[in-house]
């Protein structure tokens, strides 16, 4: 469930940050602010992704 959340938060984030580049003057502070929510989701959702070079190390 929490899963689902995010993504669906990350897409909000993501269409935001598309509405704000086709204004004539877009906000510099509410893109900041998208780029780090959707880093900050991209985070949360890749955490539990299994590093490609896990089967080395054991």
């Amino acid at each position: 469930m929490r899963k689902v959340v995010i993504i669906i938060l990350v897409a909000l984030v993501i269409g935001v940050l598309i509405w704000q580049q086709s204004l004539a003057v877009p906000n510099t502070w509410v893109q900041i602010m998208g780029f780090i929510l959707l880093f900050y989701g991209m985070m949360r959702l890749s955490r539990k992704v299994p590093s490609k070079n896990q089967d080395e190390k054991e």
